[in-house]
């Protein structure tokens, strides 16, 4: 059985290389250029089942020199700063790490976790300052002593991607901050908390009491102040980290629920420990310049497993697109963007490693869905649907919730150096595992 299993390895590996040599490859720069080259923009019509549909789809790498492998871990506070955090007052419950303390002239109060805490239904051991497994830090009225940390619901409600906000407007009704004040305060608290080196950038913001008038005459809602929203992402190396390959971390993949897909799902628990001690789902709010709440999970490097990797050419990528789209599965494109998404395998209960990926965000329809999909669409009244505003970028809620957050909204990861799309319909450990990667050396 043994030499089996060798000749199958010795085999698979040639086949491995095989492919490997039969690809053309290109560095993150001559893929950077491509995109460049075409205005950093992806046009096409298709004929699909559902009718013509064009694409007009802006497409993202990079600006890096080098495409590396990187396996990340949890950045957490120094066992000094948590000694000093434990000094104030407690709050929460009696297993929580919750204190308010002044630090540098500021009151706040710091969420880090739980003693025991679970992870997936498992019990750990973990207490004090092994058990810090998270960081919110909370200003003002989010505070113990100042408020409840609640905000009631204000309206209007707008959805503004990154690429369509001044940084420098105030989108809040009644308040001055702009976007670039609320990413100051944040990285504020990351470098008090962490040090310099992390970065983040905003991707979008979803912001509560706009100063957007998109139902005139509704004075008691408007009444109620705003608050804003703010998602992001942290940059590792100059690359973005998407998300993971787990539902707690934020990352939507194409899932169909059923008994047995759902057993199949359980099997793969012990993939998601790892990345889920590394979560990068980044949110924070913003009232004000004195009440605010910021998440400050970030990775750091453990290890550099690969310095550059050689990636497909971008027209392998879009030709998997291509084919969703002519399937008819893949109704809409929001972006197409290279990143990084983690993995983990079952020993790897404390980290992840970070593997380039593609990720296009798209509604993605599949069989089982369609009909659910027209159902869907047959109550969507249009008329409520659109915005009373000139800016036609900007979401302006009705009643309706904006279409990224449907059903079957989802960020399809395309593999980094084949070009093929990874679609987890089903799952299985192979689809979950860290993948083995490609080298120049292999190629060369």
């Amino acid at each position: 059985m043994k030499a089996k299993t060798a000749v199958f390895l010795a085999l698979l590996l040639v086949q491995l290389c095989a492919a490997a040599l039969a690809q053309d490859y290109v560095s993150v720069t001559e893929l950077y250029d491509q995109v460049q080259a075409m205005g950093g923009v992806w046009r096409k019509t298709f004929e699909t089942p559902n009718g013509e549909m064009t694409a007009e789809v802006p497409v993202t790498v990079p600006d890096v020199e080098a495409m590396p492998v990187i396996t990340v871990e949890k950045a957490k506070i120094s066992e000094e700063l948590f000694d000093t955090i434990r000094q104030g007052q407690k709050g929460g419950r009696k297993d929580e790490h919750q204190y308010e303390v002044e630090l540098n002239g500021k009151l706040m109060e710091f969420f880090l976790g739980r003693d025991n805490d679970y992870i997936f239904g498992e019990q750990t051991d973990n207490t004090g300052y092994d058990a810090v497994t998270t960081l919110w830090i909370q200003h003002g009225e989010f505070s113990l002593s100042q408020g409840t940390g609640l905000m009631q619901m204000a309206r209007p409600i707008t959805y503004h991607d990154i690429e369509d906000v001044d940084m420098d407007k105030a989108y809040m009704r009644g308040s001055e901050m702009t976007v670039n004040d609320m990413m100051r305060l944040w990285r504020e608290d990351i470098e008090l908390c962490l040090g310099e080196g992390y970065v983040i950038e905003p991707t979008r913001i979803e912001v509560k009491g706009s100063n957007v008038i998109a139902n005139p005459g509704n004075d008691v809602i408007y009444k109620r102040r705003g608050y804003t929203y703010v998602y992001a992402w942290q940059y590792l190396e100059g690359v973005p980290i998407f998300g993971a390959l787990a539902w707690s971390n934020g990352f939507s993949v194409p899932y169909i629920s059923s008994s047995k897909t759902n057993r199949i799902y359980d099997q793969l628990r012990p993939y998601r420990i790892g990345v889920c001690c590394c979560d990068t789902d980044l949110t924070a709010i913003f009232v004000n310049d004195e009440s605010y709440r910021t998440m400050t999970d970030m990775v750091k490097t453990r290890k550099v497993e690969h310095e550059d990797i050689p990636l497909a050419a971008l027209d392998d990528v879009l030709a998997a697109v291509e084919k969703e789209i002519e399937a008819g599965r893949m109704q809409a494109i929001e972006s197409i963007q290279l990143g990084y998404i983690l993995y983990s395998d079952p020993e790897m209960t404390d980290c992840a490693v970070a593997v380039p990926r593609w990720t296009v965000s798209c509604e993605y329809i599949t069989g089982e869905l369609a009909e659910q999909a027209k159902r869907y669409g047959k109550q969507k009244d249009e008329s409520e649907m659109a915005p009373t505003i000139e800016d036609e970028n900007v979401y302006v809620y009705t009643g309706e919730m904006p279409p990224r957050s449907g059903y079957y909204w989802a960020n399809l990861p395309i593999d980094a150096q084949s070009g093929s799309m990874i679609l987890f319909t089903t799952g299985d450990a192979e689809t979950f595992s860290v993948p083995k990667m490609i080298t120049w050396e292999d190629v060369r």
